[in-house]
């Protein structure tokens, strides 16, 4: 549930940061595939 809304904050404003969107996003698919 929680990355899904972070993932639709990305989506809705990629304008806000293009590099710490794409950092984070990285972060957030290291920390699902260890899940």
């Amino acid at each position: 549930m929680i990355r899904e809304e972070r993932l639709l904050k990305v989506l809705r404003a990629p304008h806000v940061s293009e590099k710490a969107s794409s950092a984070m996003g990285k972060n957030q698919y290291h920390r699902s595939q260890s899940c």
